[in-house]
């Protein structure tokens, strides 16, 4: 069963030709069909050319370079559409995951599960940094009922088949195992090392809590919502006909029997309601025939440069 290791990388000249060297030589350790496959996520400083020159010399290196920096996810999702692997495992470019925990990862995957992802023990970051995951990793527990204690761990390995169909766009890879665990992905934790950065400053800023954050009520609506806009937009509809329905039928009692008056307030708030009910409904018909036809004609979300052995 082929292994492909995918490491997207943004100005990482300082650290990724030491990488290289640690995962080629845990795949001659396993001794199995492993490819090694790098993303340059639009990196301005020398990381594309010392890629470049490792795949000339390594087969099992492989290298896609992105027009611009589309963002961790993205660079993910275009190593992930151009590996060819059974196992995808994701790891980051800065050093901090030990490529020596992947066959670890590969053995918790031939017990039978989907998704094997690190839980970081000793992490080697500051406190900030530290309280930011806790928090983070707090919020996905919370709405999602995912029970894993490191949700923000990069690496983590898959099956391919899991992942076909997956776009991934802005932080959406830190919570990816909740998506696919909404499709009924197995998935399991182990303890991992986690090692301090080799060179280069960190790309982690606080602002990934408020995208993550995001992701999350992103995740909610496409797990509840995206596949069938109708239920959303038609349970609205079905709300405000309801209550146009009760206020309507309040304003004929108090006609019929009290002698009120049809012309008020209440009955033009009643045909509103009644005129706003169907027009949700008729949204989310046309937002059913958009989805439908997205899923039949989308395209990647990254354009791809130059590459090398793919």
């Amino acid at each position: 069963m082929k292994v492909s290791v995918i490491v997207p990388a943004f100005n990482e000249d300082e650290n990724i030709s030491r990488l290289i060297d640690e995962v080629l030589a845990v795949f001659r350790e396993l001794g199995e069909d492993c490819e090694l496959v790098i993303v340059d996520d639009g990196s301005s400083d020398s990381t594309w050319k010392i890629i470049s020159e490792r795949a000339h010399v390594n087969k099992e290196v492989k290298g896609i370079r992105l027009t611009k920096n589309y963002g961790q996810s993205t660079a993910i999702y275009a190593g992930i559409q151009k590996s060819d692997g059974e196992i995808v495992i994701i790891m980051d470019a800065d050093g901090q995951n030990d490529p020596r925990d992947i066959p670890r990862l590969l053995q918790e995957l031939d017990k039978g599960y989907d998704i094997v992802s690190g839980c970081r023990v000793n992490r080697q970051d500051g406190w900030i940094r530290k309280f930011l995951s806790w928090c983070g990793n707090c919020l996905v527990r919370r709405i999602s009922g995912i029970r894993l204690r490191d949700v923000g761990c990069s690496l983590k390995a898959y099956r391919k088949d899991l992942l076909r169909d997956m776009i991934l766009i802005g932080e959406m890879h830190r919570i990816l195992p909740v998506y696919l665990m909404e499709r009924g992905a197995k998935i399991t934790e182990i303890d991992v090392n986690h090692r301090k950065r080799w060179k280069g400053k960190t790309k982690y800023s606080w602002n990934r809590v408020v995208k993550l954050v995001l992701d999350l009520i992103l995740y909610k609506f496409f797990t509840g919502f995206i596949s069938r806009p109708l239920y959303i937009f038609g349970g609205l509809g079905f709300f405000s006909i309801l209550f146009s329905i009760i206020i309507a039928s309040f304003v004929a009692v108090r006609k019929w029997f009290f002698q009120g008056q049809w012309l008020s307030p209440l009955f033009f708030i009643s045909v509103t309601l009644l005129t706003v009910g169907i027009l949700f409904i008729m949204l989310g018909i046309l937002a059913e025939l958009l989805v439908r036809i997205y899923y039949r004609t989308s395209q990647p979300p990254f354009v791809i440069k130059d590459s090398v052995n793919i």
